[in-house]
Protein backbone atom coordinates (compact mmCIF):
# COMPACT_ATOMS: atom_id res chain seq x y z
CA UNK A 1 0.00 0.00 0.00
CA UNK A 2 1.69 3.78 -0.99
CA UNK A 3 1.08 6.74 1.28
CA UNK A 4 -0.65 9.54 0.62
CA UNK A 5 1.42 12.29 -0.69
CA UNK A 6 -0.78 15.53 0.16
CA UNK A 7 1.22 18.06 -2.52
CA UNK A 8 -0.76 16.04 -5.04
CA UNK A 9 -4.23 16.66 -6.24
CA UNK A 10 -6.48 14.11 -5.18
CA UNK A 11 -8.85 12.85 -8.37
CA UNK A 12 -11.27 10.95 -6.71
CA UNK A 13 -12.61 10.38 -3.12
CA UNK A 14 -14.39 7.01 -2.31
CA UNK A 15 -16.02 6.70 1.39
CA UNK A 16 -16.53 2.80 2.07
CA UNK A 17 -18.27 1.07 5.26
CA UNK A 18 -17.00 -2.50 5.73
CA UNK A 19 -18.88 -5.29 8.52
CA UNK A 20 -16.15 -6.38 10.31
CA UNK A 21 -16.34 -10.10 11.84
CA UNK A 22 -17.86 -8.91 15.45
CA UNK A 23 -21.08 -6.81 13.49
CA UNK A 24 -19.53 -3.56 13.86
CA UNK A 25 -19.05 -1.27 11.10
CA UNK A 26 -15.47 0.23 10.05
CA UNK A 27 -15.23 3.00 8.05
CA UNK A 28 -12.37 4.05 5.14
CA UNK A 29 -11.74 6.85 2.81
CA UNK A 30 -10.37 5.73 -0.56
CA UNK A 31 -8.39 8.43 -2.02
CA UNK A 32 -6.87 8.27 -5.76
CA UNK A 33 -4.22 10.24 -7.34
CA UNK A 34 -2.64 10.54 -10.99
CA UNK A 35 0.21 7.36 -11.81
CA UNK A 36 -0.31 6.26 -7.78
CA UNK A 37 -2.16 3.35 -6.75
CA UNK A 38 -5.20 4.29 -4.24
CA UNK A 39 -4.40 5.00 -0.38
CA UNK A 40 -6.92 3.25 1.80
CA UNK A 41 -7.38 5.17 4.89
CA UNK A 42 -9.17 4.23 8.08
CA UNK A 43 -11.52 6.85 9.75
CA UNK A 44 -12.35 7.10 13.37
CA UNK A 45 -15.02 8.93 15.30
CA UNK A 46 -14.15 11.78 17.57
CA UNK A 47 -16.59 12.34 20.13
CA UNK A 48 -18.12 15.37 20.46
CA UNK A 49 -17.12 18.08 23.36
CA UNK A 50 -14.27 15.73 24.63
CA UNK A 51 -10.27 16.76 23.92
CA UNK A 52 -8.91 14.69 20.88
CA UNK A 53 -5.07 14.57 20.41
CA UNK A 54 -4.57 15.99 16.79
CA UNK A 55 -2.06 13.34 16.47
CA UNK A 56 -3.00 9.99 17.20
CA UNK A 57 -6.75 10.95 18.16
CA UNK A 58 -6.66 9.29 21.66
CA UNK A 59 -9.15 10.71 24.24
CA UNK A 60 -6.44 10.21 27.26
CA UNK A 61 -5.39 14.55 26.91
CA UNK A 62 -5.08 16.33 29.67
CA UNK A 63 -5.31 20.68 29.51
CA UNK A 64 -2.45 22.41 30.79
CA UNK A 65 -2.05 26.06 31.49
CA UNK A 66 0.49 28.18 28.92
CA UNK A 67 2.23 31.00 28.20
CA UNK A 68 2.04 30.92 25.01
CA UNK A 69 -1.43 29.86 24.25
CA UNK A 70 -4.17 31.60 25.95
CA UNK A 71 -6.82 28.68 25.87
CA UNK A 72 -3.88 26.53 27.17
CA UNK A 73 -1.96 23.82 25.45
CA UNK A 74 -3.00 19.45 25.38
CA UNK A 75 -0.75 17.05 26.30
CA UNK A 76 -1.46 13.64 24.88
CA UNK A 77 -0.48 10.80 27.74
CA UNK A 78 -0.62 7.94 24.45
CA UNK A 79 2.06 9.92 22.08
CA UNK A 80 3.56 12.44 24.31
CA UNK A 81 2.12 15.26 21.70
CA UNK A 82 1.99 18.44 22.89
CA UNK A 83 0.58 21.40 21.22
CA UNK A 84 -1.97 24.50 21.40
CA UNK A 85 -4.28 26.53 19.06
CA UNK A 86 -4.01 30.05 17.55
CA UNK A 87 -7.83 30.47 16.58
Amino acid sequence: MSRFDPKRPVVATTMLWQRSEDGQWSRFMIREQTNRPPVVSALHRVPQDVPVCMACLSTNVVLLDSDRYEDGELYCNDCGTQYGFVV
